[in-house]
C-alpha cells in the first residue's frame, strides 16, 4: 500500500503515514521470523498465489501454535474485525483504512 504524498499532506494524512510505516516494519520482522525458522520461505515460492497464501498461513498458524502461551499473548478473539475492500485500487484501500482509522 501507498502511503499519502508528502506534498500538502493533512496531519490525519501524516498519522496514517506513520501508522502505515510501523505496519510495515511489523509485517517485515513478523515475516523475518517465519522464514528464519521455515526454509521453504527462503526462496521464490513456485505455485499460484492462491496456493503461496494458504501455505503462509499454515505456516503462520504452526508457528503460533509453538509459541508457549502467556498472559501477555494476544489472540484472534482480541482483533475487531474490519471489513475489507479486495478489488479496489491500491488508493481506494487505503483511504477506505484512513477512513475507518479516524472515524471511529
Amino acid at each position: 500500500m501507498k502511503p499519502f504524498c508528502r506534498r500538502n499532506m493533512s496531519d490525519e494524512e501524516f498519522v496514517f503515514n506513520t501508522s502505515l510505516s510501523a505496519a510495515r516494519v511489523k509485517s517485515e520482522h513478523a515475516f523475518g521470523l517465519l522464514s528464519s525458522r521455515f526454509r521453504i520461505l527462503r526462496k521464490e515460492l513456485e505455485c499460484q498465489y492462491k496456493t503461496s497464501v494458504n501455505i503462509v498461513h499454515a505456516l503462520c498458524q504452526i508457528h503460533n501454535a509453538l509459541i508457549p502461551i502467556t498472559a501477555k499473548t494476544r489472540t484472534c478473539e482480541d482483533l475487531e474485525e474490519v471489513d475489507v475492500v479486495p478489488y479496489g485500487t491500491g488508493a481506494e484501500q487505503r483511504d477506505f483504512l484512513a477512513y475507518h482509522l479516524f472515524n471511529k
